[in-house]
Parts: structure tokens; C-alpha cells; sequence
């Protein structure tokens, strides 16, 4: 039995709502997205954490959670998505309009879709991180095969095709990542990359500090530093994603690896050689670069 009240499909096998042409996770119906248009009412103060699926979602909340406390440890009892909640899967504007100033709100939503649904008239702060296409395509694989709501058992050969395809949760990764990139000039988006952040994360701790305008001394920098890694957020229950429902008989943990390259340990030579075509031809003359070749 469905309980999320979606489609799987032979064309795209897992649980998902399609909405308005864009295919979106379980818990996401287009009653809520309906509402957000409608009623999501922004503040100046808002921080919009926003990425595509699998690019470091908890990493990108913990650290501005613990950028915003100075390195100290939470007072409250609240996961990671308590904190800082997905906007598409908010319930209703009263849910969201009770959290205080500044708010930390996560979405997956495509650019143009989230810009249109949030009040134009407000300028807030949007931080995109941006993970390369190989290591979010394994990432999201065992995302979906090990969350009940997708309750699925694709075969990896199966979700390369699709992943490629644009056919998974938010679409195209390059459509995604793209638009914005095209933006990333802006005063009020700050862009990064997950493997920056993975190599030099005292660097993008204070690039996030300076954009939300919080001074953090160099002890304090350190002490976000230790808290976000991948180790420490593993083992912290608040942190590591242990709430979200998995499928019985799931070994994978929400934080699996959080290293770059392990692609190269899941493409067969002939899906890497069409995964680099495919590359180098959407990523050609946009100036991004995440140093794939260094791993073919």
C-alpha cells in the first residue's frame, strides 16, 4: 500500500509526485506547493540553504546552525530539519511563520520555481551549494533505495540511465546547477561547492559567516569546524538524519561516505564514457568546473 499517496511508474520507478512537469520526492504534493505560492510570506532576515538532492543538505544546515551559535551547542532538542525545514515540504505558512528571526529554510526546489515563490519584494539570502554530478548520482542511488517513502529497489545500471536522463527527484542536475551558477554574481547568493567546503572547510565557514554578516573569531571558526565534520555529525543524533524512515532491510546510513570521486568505484567503462560526454558538453563555455578529470 501507497501511504504517501504518489505514482511509480515502469518509466520511473519509485515513489514521486509529478507536479507542473517536475518530478518531486514522496512528501512533497502539489497542495503544498500550491500553498507556498499563495500564502509563504519571506523576511529580509530568511536564509535560504539551497542545493540539488544528495550535496551535502545536513552538512550545509549544521554548519549554519553552529556558524549562528558561535560554534556552541544547540540548547534545544531540535534535528537538523526541525531547525531548518524543507520548504516544500512545509504543511502550511502558519507552521513556518511561528519560527523566529533569522530563519534557516532548506529547499530542492528548481531556481525559477523557488524565486517565483517567495515574495520578490524581500531580499533574502540564498546559500547554493553545488556537489559534482558523478558523487550526487551515487549519493541519490542509495537515497532512494534505502528511504521508505521512494520504496524502491531500482538497479543502479537502471538509475544511471535515469539520472541521466533527468528523471529523478528536481529534474536535470545540469539544468539545476546552472541556473544557479548564472546567478552566483548576485549580492544576495552566495555559491559554493561541496568539494571546497570537504577541502578547506575553515575557508567556507568564514565565506558563510561574512555573507550572514556574523563575526566569528578564529577559536570560534574551529569549534564549527570540529562540530560539522563528517565524524562528528555521524555520531550526533540531532545531526546525522537517524529520524528520516528507512526501508527494512536498509544497511545505508543517511551519512554514507561524504568523500569526493566514489563514483569512479560505480561506473562501468561504458557509463563513464557517456557520463563524461554528457559533462563536458552541458558544462562547456559555462565556466564551472569541478575537476572530473582528475578522476576518469
Amino acid at each position: 500500500m501507497n501511504q504517501y499517496q504518489t505514482t511509480q511508474t515502469t518509466d520511473i520507478p519509485f515513489n514521486h509526485n509529478l507536479i507542473d512537469g517536475i518530478i518531486y520526492e514522496p512528501l512533497t504534493t502539489k497542495q503544498q506547493l500550491n500553498n507556498l505560492k499563495l500564502s509563504f510570506e519571506a523576511r529580509t532576515s530568511d536564509i535560504f540553504l539551497s542545493s540539488y538532492m544528495k550535496s551535502g543538505t545536513l552538512w550545509n544546515m549544521q554548519m549554519v546552525r553552529l556558524i549562528m551559535l558561535k560554534g556552541e551547542d544547540p540548547t534545544d532538542d531540535l534535528n537538523l530539519f526541525e531547525f531548518c525545514p524543507v520548504l516544500e515540504e512545509i504543511p502550511n505558512n502558519d507552521f513556518i511563520k511561528a519560527y523566529p528571526s533569522p530563519r534557516c529554510i532548506h529547499s530542492h526546489i528548481p531556481h525559477n520555481i523557488l524565486i517565483q515563490s517567495i515574495n520578490k519584494q524581500q531580499p533574502c539570502k540564498y546559500i547554493y551549494t553545488a556537489r559534482n554530478p558523478g558523487d550526487v548520482m551515487v549519493s541519490l542511488y542509495y537515497h532512494i533505495i534505502s528511504r521508505e517513502p521512494y520504496n524502491s529497489s531500482v538497479s543502479w545500471d537502471r538509475f544511471v540511465q535515469l539520472f541521466m536522463a533527468g528523471k529523478v527527484p528536481y529534474g536535470s542536475w545540469y539544468d539545476h546547477v546552472l541556473a544557479w551558477w548564472a546567478q552566483k554574481d548576485r549580492s544576495n547568493i552566495l555559491f559554493l561547492k561541496y568539494e571546497d567546503r570537504l577541502n578547506d572547510p575553515h575557508a567556507t565557514i568564514r565565506q558563510i559567516a561574512d555573507f550572514i554578516a556574523i563575526d566569528l573569531t578564529e577559536k570560534e571558526v574551529q569549534m564549527v569546524a570540529k562540530k560539522s565534520s563528517f565524524s562528528a555529525m555521524k555520531n550526533n543524533r540531532l545531526a546525522n538524519g537517524s529520524w528520516m524512515k528507512r526501508t527494512p532491510n536498509s544497511t545505508t546510513q543517511h551519512l554514507r561516505k561524504g568523500i569526493i570521486g566514489d563514483w569512479k568505484n560505480h561506473l562501468t567503462t561504458e557509463q563513464l564514457v557517456s557520463f563524461k560526454k554528457q559533462y563536458n558538453e552541458k558544462t562547456q563555455g559555462t565556466g564551472i568546473d569541478f575537476g572530473i578529470e582528475n578522476y576518469y
